[in-house]
């Protein structure tokens, strides 16, 4: 029997500031603004932080997470704010944003398949399979398969093959590997992929002081040290998933070629991993969606101390 899947829209959650200068820039949850080249709504302004703060899906909200900086919101100082139309953010002495356009749609497009946990699909997305299955936000220019949004529909291109539109109950293929694009709730888009009972483990202490974090669970303590650590600290302090190159370029601000940069970020990464794994804490602490954004997934009884 076919069972059709809820359909889905090509709106991506999102919001949509103006600025004094006349500009509206959409941002989507996980990309930050600052005055960082890489943010997602640049603001040269010295009164800005690199990465000053964080959009952020919470179950079916969007809201707004102090970084390095603080805001007011509509004249009152925040470290968190639920984002809605008409609001006015201060972000410093003369920059006010104003949000045009909060966009939650009921349901998103996802991708599950062979070596690939469900992914909430971003307006463009590169699907890659040469080095491991991942998805990448944007294009890449040796992709296998290529995802975008009009706005409207989404659709899937392929070298060679028809171009489809990417609906929910499509089946395709990457070589030897199949996939599937998958309705999905927006408020599950915002939650770790597998739940776990927090039952299960004894909680995590985790102590963020930048150059070393202590991590404690029972009796078991690991600290963590240098670039791994540094690494640790922002996720710790952030607590939602953050764009893999937000977090590299606190580290690394004066690296500009994105191919070093990843290479310094993938093996950050991989000793942060292999320190966690030796210590015998939780294997899911840390975890990459495949869409470029990496977090911590901490557990109701879980605590964080920010000594940063």
């Amino acid at each position: 029997m076919n069972h059709e899947q809820p359909k889905v829209s090509a709106r991506v959650a999102r919001v949509v500031f103006a600025t004094r200068d006349g500009r509206a820039v959409a941002v989507e949850p996980g990309h930050f603004i600052g005055r960082s080249a890489a943010a997602a709504l640049r603001l040269r302004e010295p009164g800005v932080s690199e990465a000053h703060a964080l959009v952020s899906l919470r179950g079916s909200s969007l809201r707004l997470l102090a970084l390095r900086g603080r805001f007011l919101v509509d004249g009152v100082l925040e470290t968190e704010v639920e984002l809605e139309e008409g609001q006015e953010i201060t972000l410093a002495h003369g920059v006010v944003l104003t949000v045009d356009e909060v966009s939650l749609p009921s349901r998103v497009l996802g991708l599950c398949g062979d070596d690939l946990p469900r992914q909430i699909l971003p307006p463009i997305a590169s699907l890659t399979t040469a080095d491991g299955t991942r998805v990448t936000a944007g294009f890449v220019a040796d992709h296998d398969a290529l995802i975008w949004s009009d706005g409207e529909r989404f659709y899937l291109r392929r070298e060679g093959l028809e171009e489809l539109e990417a609906t929910p109950g499509l089946v395709f293929e990457v070589g030897a590997r199949r996939f599937t694009f998958v309705s999905v709730p927006l408020e599950d888009s915002a939650t770790p992929l597998t739940a776990q009972d927090d039952s299960c483990d004894t909680p995590l202490v985790i102590v963020a002081r930048y150059d070393s974090v202590h991590v404690t669970q029972g009796h078991t303590q690991v600290i963590v040290t240098g670039l791994p650590a540094r690494v640790l600290s922002e996720l710790a302090v952030m607590q939602v998933p953050a764009e893999w190159d937000v977090v590299a370029r606190e580290l690394w601000p004066d690296d500009a070629d994105p191919h070093s940069l990843r290479q310094k970020w993938d093996r950050t990464l991989s000793r942060l991993r292999r320190q966690l794994r030796t210590a015998g804490l939780r294997p899911d602490l840390l975890r990459s969606d495949g869409c470029g954004r990496v977090e911590l997934i901490l557990r109701t009884a879980d605590q964080v101390i920010d000594e940063t």
